[in-house]
């Protein structure tokens, strides 16, 4: 009787450790989706804009990035949406070569320095 108390003990609190990951998992993936969806919008917006407004998207795209060793304590999700991020950098980097016909290298940096409104 008592081995049968103490299984169902664990039984409960492994399906409340369950439950509890499987809602953080959850909230996870809604956060990165809507993450990515932003992500998304401001590469759409990047491409058309004049290259100012470009050069302003990618410092917003660019400082919303975390640091390599927060990266480390990322999530799967989470990488998804910052190698996605990482793509949209290259992409609006690869916009502004094509409207200034400049070549400032791969980092955002320069290309706010020159390009971002002050």
């Amino acid at each position: 009787m008592a081995i049968l108390a103490v299984a169902t003990a664990l039984l409960l609190v492994f399906s409340g450790w369950i439950s509890v990951t499987h809602f953080w998992l959850q909230a996870q993936v809604a956060f990165s989706c809507e993450q990515s969806r932003d992500i998304e919008e401001m590469r759409k917006r990047a491409v058309e804009a004049d290259t100012p407004d470009a050069a302003e998207i990618l410092r917003y795209v660019s400082n919303d990035s975390p640091s390599e060793s927060e990266l480390k304590k990322f999530t799967g999700v989470a990488r998804i949406v910052e190698r996605q991020r990482a793509m949209v950098i290259r992409e609006i980097i690869a916009a502004l070569r094509s409207k200034t016909g400049e070549d400032l290298g791969e980092l955002p940096g320069p290309w706010i320095k020159k390009y971002a409104k002050q």
